[in-house]
């Protein structure tokens, strides 16, 4: 964890598919998620267009097939990123179960590694903490998760941007 000063982050249904729960992330200060910032940035520019619906055909595979590893880049732990092609694109997200995905953001890769960038390292670690924390609510119990949904407290303090 970083010395930046603590914020209110929320988790939240960002959509709602047969198969799989999609949450997203959400800083107190933010009108818009961490996932929505990134389809905003990115989804209008024509230079991402292909990139943009690979990440999208994923997400909509994440529903016909439910979450498939295949599909998806390791990042360490559960942490992964979309598409697993070569893209200059990745948008991160962390696994709960087969049916519970939480997208965080992401951004365009402009180095081999997500380490090798301040940008996007940052957007790792920030999804990194969240689902630190959530595993830890989830061991102690003050989370549940039923099938694709996620019950209990979902707003936590964490020192993110």
């Amino acid at each position: 964890m970083n010395n930046n000063p603590k914020m209110n982050i929320f988790v939240e249904l960002f959509e709602e598919y047969d198969r799989v729960s999609l949450y997203t992330i959400r800083k107190s200060n933010n009108r818009y998620s961490e996932t929505e910032f990134f389809f905003r940035e990115f989804s209008q520019n024509e230079k991402f267009r292909f990139e943009i619906d690979v990440i999208l055909n994923v997400i909509e595979k994440f529903n016909e097939e439910g979450v498939l590893l295949r599909r998806l880049r390791p990042e360490g732990g559960n942490i992964f990123a979309i598409p697993i092609t070569v893209s200059r694109l990745r948008l991160y997200l962390f696994i709960i179960n087969s049916s519970v995905i939480v997208l965080g953001n992401g951004g365009e890769k402009k180095s081999r590694t997500y380490q090798e960038d301040a940008n996007l390292n940052q957007v790792v670690l920030e999804i990194k903490e969240v689902a630190k924390q959530i595993s830890r609510r989830i061991r102690s119990g003050e989370i549940q998760v039923l099938e694709k949904e996620i019950i209990g407290n979902l707003e936590f303090q964490c020192s993110i941007n």
